[in-house]
Protein backbone atom coordinates (compact mmCIF):
# COMPACT_ATOMS: atom_id res chain seq x y z
CA UNK A 1 0.00 0.00 0.00
CA UNK A 2 1.33 3.60 -0.73
CA UNK A 3 2.12 5.71 2.12
CA UNK A 4 -0.73 8.44 2.35
CA UNK A 5 0.41 11.81 2.75
CA UNK A 6 0.01 13.75 6.09
CA UNK A 7 -2.75 16.25 5.87
CA UNK A 8 -2.01 20.06 6.90
CA UNK A 9 -4.67 20.35 9.12
CA UNK A 10 -6.43 17.48 11.44
CA UNK A 11 -9.77 16.08 10.19
CA UNK A 12 -12.72 17.15 11.74
CA UNK A 13 -14.06 14.02 13.93
CA UNK A 14 -17.46 15.11 13.99
CA UNK A 15 -17.45 14.96 10.03
CA UNK A 16 -15.82 12.07 9.92
CA UNK A 17 -17.98 10.11 11.95
CA UNK A 18 -20.69 11.51 9.79
CA UNK A 19 -19.30 10.50 6.53
CA UNK A 20 -18.67 7.17 7.69
CA UNK A 21 -22.40 6.39 9.13
CA UNK A 22 -23.99 7.35 5.44
CA UNK A 23 -21.47 5.62 3.87
CA UNK A 24 -22.30 1.91 6.38
CA UNK A 25 -25.53 2.62 5.91
CA UNK A 26 -25.25 2.86 2.47
CA UNK A 27 -23.17 -0.58 1.93
CA UNK A 28 -26.62 -2.08 3.83
CA UNK A 29 -28.46 -1.46 0.98
CA UNK A 30 -28.29 -4.89 -1.07
CA UNK A 31 -29.00 -3.18 -5.33
CA UNK A 32 -25.69 -0.52 -5.08
CA UNK A 33 -22.79 -0.84 -7.44
CA UNK A 34 -19.73 0.61 -5.60
CA UNK A 35 -17.19 2.27 -8.14
CA UNK A 36 -13.74 3.02 -7.91
CA UNK A 37 -11.79 5.37 -9.68
CA UNK A 38 -12.42 8.23 -11.81
CA UNK A 39 -13.22 8.54 -15.32
CA UNK A 40 -10.70 11.19 -16.21
CA UNK A 41 -7.99 9.25 -15.39
CA UNK A 42 -8.69 6.91 -17.54
CA UNK A 43 -10.23 3.63 -16.23
CA UNK A 44 -13.09 3.03 -13.36
CA UNK A 45 -13.96 -0.86 -11.90
CA UNK A 46 -17.34 -1.36 -10.37
CA UNK A 47 -17.78 -3.82 -7.38
CA UNK A 48 -21.33 -4.82 -7.10
CA UNK A 49 -22.13 -6.24 -3.83
CA UNK A 50 -25.15 -7.87 -3.22
CA UNK A 51 -25.29 -6.84 -0.16
CA UNK A 52 -22.15 -8.65 0.85
CA UNK A 53 -19.80 -5.06 1.24
CA UNK A 54 -19.08 -4.07 4.95
CA UNK A 55 -16.61 -1.31 6.47
CA UNK A 56 -14.52 -2.28 8.61
CA UNK A 57 -13.58 -0.33 12.51
CA UNK A 58 -10.77 2.09 12.68
CA UNK A 59 -7.76 -0.41 13.29
CA UNK A 60 -4.82 2.25 13.29
CA UNK A 61 -3.20 5.28 14.89
CA UNK A 62 -1.68 8.09 13.78
CA UNK A 63 -1.70 9.43 10.29
CA UNK A 64 -3.49 6.32 9.16
CA UNK A 65 -6.62 6.36 12.05
CA UNK A 66 -8.62 7.68 9.81
CA UNK A 67 -8.16 4.25 7.68
CA UNK A 68 -10.98 2.06 6.65
CA UNK A 69 -11.60 -1.04 4.79
CA UNK A 70 -14.39 -2.18 2.38
CA UNK A 71 -14.38 -5.52 2.49
CA UNK A 72 -16.90 -7.75 0.50
CA UNK A 73 -18.04 -11.36 2.51
CA UNK A 74 -15.92 -14.06 0.66
CA UNK A 75 -14.04 -12.30 -1.21
CA UNK A 76 -10.34 -11.42 -0.75
CA UNK A 77 -10.63 -8.26 -2.63
CA UNK A 78 -10.47 -5.00 -0.24
CA UNK A 79 -10.44 -1.12 -0.99
CA UNK A 80 -8.87 1.00 1.61
CA UNK A 81 -10.59 4.18 1.99
CA UNK A 82 -9.19 7.15 4.33
CA UNK A 83 -12.35 9.16 5.16
CA UNK A 84 -9.68 11.93 6.65
CA UNK A 85 -8.80 12.72 2.86
CA UNK A 86 -12.94 13.60 2.55
CA UNK A 87 -14.96 16.76 3.59
CA UNK A 88 -18.59 15.97 2.73
CA UNK A 89 -20.72 13.80 0.98
CA UNK A 90 -22.36 14.75 -2.27
CA UNK A 91 -26.01 13.12 -3.64
CA UNK A 92 -25.55 13.53 -7.40
CA UNK A 93 -27.72 12.73 -9.85
CA UNK A 94 -25.74 13.02 -12.87
CA UNK A 95 -26.30 11.48 -16.66
CA UNK A 96 -24.70 8.25 -17.72
CA UNK A 97 -23.44 6.65 -20.45
CA UNK A 98 -24.26 3.23 -19.00
CA UNK A 99 -28.20 4.40 -18.90
CA UNK A 100 -28.37 5.95 -22.43
CA UNK A 101 -27.61 9.29 -20.67
CA UNK A 102 -30.40 9.02 -18.68
CA UNK A 103 -29.03 9.95 -14.58
CA UNK A 104 -27.97 7.84 -12.40
CA UNK A 105 -27.94 7.81 -8.86
CA UNK A 106 -24.78 8.43 -7.05
CA UNK A 107 -23.31 9.14 -3.84
CA UNK A 108 -19.49 10.39 -3.79
CA UNK A 109 -16.77 11.09 -1.24
CA UNK A 110 -15.89 14.51 -1.68
CA UNK A 111 -12.74 15.97 -0.57
CA UNK A 112 -10.84 19.44 -1.64
CA UNK A 113 -10.39 19.00 -4.88
CA UNK A 114 -14.00 17.91 -5.57
CA UNK A 115 -15.56 14.36 -6.29
CA UNK A 116 -13.20 11.70 -5.25
CA UNK A 117 -12.17 8.22 -6.59
CA UNK A 118 -14.70 6.85 -4.62
CA UNK A 119 -19.09 6.77 -4.92
CA UNK A 120 -21.93 4.54 -4.34
CA UNK A 121 -24.19 4.61 -6.77
CA UNK A 122 -28.11 2.97 -7.08
CA UNK A 123 -28.23 0.30 -8.35
CA UNK A 124 -31.12 -0.88 -11.15
CA UNK A 125 -32.63 2.71 -11.60
CA UNK A 126 -33.96 1.61 -14.75
CA UNK A 127 -36.11 -1.55 -15.55
CA UNK A 128 -37.62 -2.13 -18.77
CA UNK A 129 -35.88 1.34 -20.40
CA UNK A 130 -39.01 2.89 -17.76
CA UNK A 131 -37.29 4.70 -14.24
CA UNK A 132 -37.46 2.78 -11.33
CA UNK A 133 -39.40 5.50 -9.44
CA UNK A 134 -39.70 3.27 -5.87
CA UNK A 135 -35.87 3.43 -6.14
CA UNK A 136 -35.59 6.67 -6.55
CA UNK A 137 -38.16 7.98 -4.28
CA UNK A 138 -35.53 5.89 -1.71
CA UNK A 139 -32.25 7.64 -3.16
CA UNK A 140 -34.21 10.94 -2.39
CA UNK A 141 -35.70 9.81 0.92
CA UNK A 142 -32.06 9.10 2.26
CA UNK A 143 -30.87 12.29 1.22
CA UNK A 144 -33.47 13.59 3.10
CA UNK A 145 -32.27 11.50 6.20
CA UNK A 146 -28.84 12.19 6.19
CA UNK A 147 -29.05 15.98 5.38
CA UNK A 148 -31.13 16.36 8.65
CA UNK A 149 -29.09 14.61 10.98
CA UNK A 150 -25.90 15.57 9.50
CA UNK A 151 -26.23 19.10 8.08
CA UNK A 152 -23.35 20.58 5.61
CA UNK A 153 -21.01 17.03 5.43
CA UNK A 154 -24.45 16.41 2.97
CA UNK A 155 -24.29 18.32 -0.36
CA UNK A 156 -26.38 17.41 -3.24
CA UNK A 157 -26.18 18.48 -7.38
CA UNK A 158 -27.92 17.90 -10.60
CA UNK A 159 -25.84 17.59 -13.93
CA UNK A 160 -26.68 17.70 -17.48
CA UNK A 161 -25.58 20.31 -19.80
CA UNK A 162 -22.86 19.40 -21.92
CA UNK A 163 -22.76 15.97 -20.56
CA UNK A 164 -24.63 13.75 -23.79
CA UNK A 165 -26.92 14.16 -26.86
CA UNK A 166 -30.00 15.80 -26.61
CA UNK A 167 -33.26 13.49 -26.83
CA UNK A 168 -36.69 13.44 -25.46
CA UNK A 169 -36.31 10.45 -24.03
CA UNK A 170 -33.83 11.77 -21.50
CA UNK A 171 -35.60 14.80 -20.96
CA UNK A 172 -38.51 13.17 -20.28
CA UNK A 173 -36.96 11.23 -17.65
CA UNK A 174 -35.46 14.29 -15.60
CA UNK A 175 -38.79 15.46 -15.89
CA UNK A 176 -40.09 11.95 -13.99
CA UNK A 177 -37.46 12.31 -11.67
CA UNK A 178 -38.38 15.85 -10.32
CA UNK A 179 -42.05 14.47 -10.21
CA UNK A 180 -40.70 12.01 -7.85
CA UNK A 181 -38.27 14.08 -5.60
CA UNK A 182 -41.57 16.59 -5.73
CA UNK A 183 -43.91 14.31 -4.62
CA UNK A 184 -41.87 14.11 -1.33
CA UNK A 185 -42.59 17.60 -0.57
CA UNK A 186 -45.72 18.78 0.79
CA UNK A 187 -48.69 19.63 -1.32
CA UNK A 188 -48.70 23.36 -0.21
CA UNK A 189 -45.30 24.09 -0.92
CA UNK A 190 -45.16 22.74 -4.42
CA UNK A 191 -47.53 25.89 -5.76
CA UNK A 192 -44.61 27.64 -6.67
CA UNK A 193 -42.34 25.24 -8.32
CA UNK A 194 -41.62 26.24 -12.44
CA UNK A 195 -40.29 22.98 -14.36
CA UNK A 196 -37.58 24.62 -16.67
CA UNK A 197 -38.23 22.02 -19.95
CA UNK A 198 -34.68 23.50 -21.44
CA UNK A 199 -32.58 22.42 -18.43
CA UNK A 200 -34.82 19.87 -16.85
CA UNK A 201 -31.79 19.00 -14.56
CA UNK A 202 -31.62 22.95 -12.92
CA UNK A 203 -34.90 22.20 -11.81
CA UNK A 204 -34.00 18.92 -10.00
CA UNK A 205 -31.30 20.44 -8.08
CA UNK A 206 -33.93 23.09 -7.06
CA UNK A 207 -36.38 20.53 -5.55
CA UNK A 208 -33.53 18.37 -3.83
CA UNK A 209 -32.57 21.90 -2.32
CA UNK A 210 -36.04 22.32 -1.15
CA UNK A 211 -35.71 18.31 0.02
CA UNK A 212 -32.56 19.51 2.02
CA UNK A 213 -34.39 22.32 3.92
Amino acid sequence: MNKLAVPEVAPDIETICSLETVLREWLAVKEIVIICGKWDHGAISEIISDGKAWLTEAAYTGKFVDLRDLRVRGEHHHLHIDLGKFSHVEYAVTPSVCYGWKPSFEVFLVGDHGPGNFAVSAGRPYRRQALNRPLVKAFFKRFMDHRQRFGDAIQWSATGYGCGPESSAVNDCWHEIGSCALEMIPEEERTDFFFDNKKPWESVQDVMGRLAG
